[in-house]
């Protein structure tokens, strides 16, 4: 078999001893710093429109919401307090459709309540005017 040397071979250039060993070519930073600008473009666009919001619609307030919040926690304790007091926990009390139909109200109420709360925990929430 004959094997095939290349000529860098034959002259004994040693790579890692260029001068330009190692660097990021410059046509790489060039497109780096392209999809950089483009991508802080894209970001100021979707801040602008979350400034301006829907039409017709008003972001609400930290204050405003976080008492939302809190009316609603407070809301949920009550409802969770009358559903562990009342007798429709148990399998075995649950012998009327009076029972069962409370139990799914209570039920109901707490996941409706829960639902809301978590809305209402993003940063950013807009109401109609």
């Amino acid at each position: 078999m004959s094997r095939v040397v290349s000529r860098s071979q034959e002259e004994g250039v040693d790579w890692l001893k260029k001068p330009h060993f190692g660097e990021v070519p410059p046509y790489l930073n060039k497109i780096k710093q392209e999809i950089s600008d483009e991508y802080e473009y894209i970001k100021s666009m979707q801040q602008q429109q979350m400034d301006v919001g829907p039409p017709g619609m008003r972001q609400m307030g930290d204050d405003e919401r976080a008492g939302l919040v809190d009316a609603l926690k407070k809301k949920w304790d009550s409802v969770n307090k009358l559903y562990q007091s009342s007798s429709v926990l148990s399998l075995a009390s649950l012998d009327t459709i009076g029972k069962v139909k409370r139990k799914e109200m209570y039920e109901a109420q707490l996941a409706q309540i829960e639902k809301d709360i978590e809305k209402l925990s993003k940063t950013c929430v807009y109401v109609m005017e």
